[in-house]
């Protein structure tokens, strides 16, 4: 029905908000999740450049700052995960809202529809009557 179209189509745009604001979270944290991996990524360079000028940090150190960046891009791969997951639902909520929209139209144009045909039936009748109307006038003159 028309109303429920219309209740689905309210609820509709508070669940898109709600989608975008978790996709605009997201993006965030993958964005700043990037920026560190891009610093300790320079850091790992400098150490290494360090290392071929012969002041090199201890094994220890590099392994500990490899170990530390291989975390940082599987939490980096984790939100852009995540992030993909929030676009597919913000696609696939954009899509209902375009199906509620539609049906919406749809229900709308059926009414204005039945509307007409109310009023082409009155109008006929309207004819009828004048015709009737005219016969009998044509008859008593």
């Amino acid at each position: 029905t028309l109303a429920a179209a219309q209740a689905a189509e309210r609820a509709a745009p508070g669940e898109a908000t709600a989608l975008r604001e978790r996709a605009e979270r997201a993006e965030a944290a993958l964005m700043e999740a990037n920026a560190r991996v891009e610093s300790l990524q320079r850091a790992y360079e400098a150490a290494a450049a360090a290392a071929r000028r012969k002041e090199a940090p201890g094994a220890a150190e590099l392994a500990a700052l490899q170990d530390h960046v291989a975390r940082l891009e599987t939490q980096a791969a984790r939100r852009e995960a995540q992030w993909r997951g929030v676009c597919d639902d913000i696609k696939r909520m954009t899509v209902a809202e375009a199906a509620v929209a539609e049906r919406r139209w749809k229900l709308r144009l059926e009414a204005k529809n039945q509307e007409l045909e109310r009023f082409k039936g009155e109008l006929d009748a309207m004819l009828v009557a004048a015709e009737q109307l005219q016969d009998q006038l044509g008859a008593q003159g």
